[in-house]
């Protein structure tokens, strides 16, 4: 992930799916109840 964002590529959908799924649910799961997400979705597919 790190050489990606480095380089100044996009990270594959299903990588960045997973990881906003994952912390969507931590969230969730201490009781927060907002989120700002700047810049997503980039793709057709994130939307």
């Amino acid at each position: 992930i790190a050489n990606a964002l480095n380089e100044g590529k996009l990270l594959p959908d299903n990588i960045i799916l997973g990881l906003l799924s994952k912390r969507l649910e931590q969230g969730y799961y201490r009781g927060e109840t907002g989120f700002i997400l700047d810049g997503f979705p980039r793709t057709r597919i994130q939307a």
